[in-house]
């Protein structure tokens, strides 16, 4: 493991070093460091220059399918950052489009990273989907994250690295720390892309292109048993739209609870504070679900009025809804 003068002047953005470097000592970006990282995974934990890319992959073009300690390659770190050029991502893709069906070790493909760590970024996104569309039905892992050795990591919360001179790396870049942090909380939730991307709070238009491309994952579960519609009632409760979009792509959905705390959409739009709209479309879809009890017994209304995040609006329509499914059900047992 070594970390060299590529590798740092890959790190440190350094578009003219990389290039000079790359060219004189072409052998170093076959190096990996401690973390199995080479210059080209290096280069893209920020937002490189198509030209310093370029250069590192003519030195060693296998590097685009290496993979890290994560099993990242050099498409899943360049996905993962909202500020990346698409026009890196077209390189890397260009050089050998198979990395965008590559899983890291949590199932992750670079659709994943994207969808999940940078939504934004709606070229990379609908590029990604583009060149492997199977991604949209990829799911990822499930179960608690593979035990990481204290050693894979020390190096690097560390801020060192020995480079070939021997001198010491200079304390890492925030934007690594960041990421760093971020993939240390990463689960093996068994989510689709679909689910990360309205989670992350990525576009309607992201959202369409992912329903359209596999539109069956909008009725999948991740391992709490929640359907995109059960993420889209949690985080996006104030956004009419996408919560139509997603109820729209497969109306069973309404009638699904999760396992979590065996809730509906409905419970879980309520708690969050959902608009009058979101509570009337997802009971005109399930009306059975103003009278249905969660894992604590609770309905809607009681989940809505503890919460305290509904207006007044949408508690009042809860109490018609609850009041009138109950008159029908004693209309229809006095009929029988």
């Amino acid at each position: 493991m070594t970390w060299t003068e590529l590798h740092n002047a890959a790190e440190h953005q350094d578009t003219t070093g990389v290039i000079r470097r790359a060219r004189l000592n072409s052998e170093e970006a076959v190096f990996v460091d401690d973390h199995a990282s080479t210059p080209l995974h290096t280069l893209c934990w920020g937002n490189p220059s198509v030209e310093a890319v370029q250069e590192l992959i003519r030195a060693f073009p296998q590097a685009v399918t290496d993979q890290d300690i994560l099993g990242d390659t050099p498409l899943h770190v360049a996905a993962s950052f909202p500020e990346t050029n698409v026009a890196v991502i077209k390189l890397l893709l260009e050089t050998d489009s198979t990395t965008a069906s590559i899983v890291n070790h949590e199932g992750l493909m670079p659709l994943h990273m994207a969808c999940r760590y940078a939504p934004k970024n709606e070229e990379v996104i609908l590029l990604l989907l583009e060149k492997f569309p199977f991604a949209a039905r990829h799911q990822i892992k499930i179960g608690e994250p593979a035990p990481r050795k204290k050693e894979d990591y020390k190096s690097r919360k560390d801020g060192a690295h020995a480079v070939t001179d021997g001198t010491a790396r200079a304390a890492m870049d925030a934007v690594e720390l960041r990421f760093d942090a971020l993939r240390e909380g990463e689960k093996r939730d068994g989510a689709y892309p679909l689910h990360m991307a309205i989670a992350a709070g990525a576009s309607t238009k992201i959202i369409e292109a992912l329903i359209l491309e596999a539109e069956d994952v909008a009725q999948m579960t991740n391992k709490f048993g929640e359907t995109p519609l059960h993420i889209a009632a949690a985080t996006r409760t104030k956004e009419d739209d996408v919560v139509e979009m997603v109820l729209t792509a497969y109306y069973g959905a309404a009638c699904l609870a999760d396992k979590r705390g065996d809730n509906l959409p409905l419970h879980v739009a309520v708690t969050h504070g959902c608009s009058l709209f979101i509570a009337k479309r997802l009971l005109e879809t399930f009306p059975m679900a103003a009278q249905q009890r969660n894992f604590d017994k609770k309905r809607a209304l009681d989940l809505a009025v503890e919460s305290g995040s509904c207006k007044e609006d949408v508690i009042e329509f809860l109490k018609e809804s609850q009041h009138f499914e109950r008159s029908k059900k004693h209309l229809f047992e006095k009929t029988e």
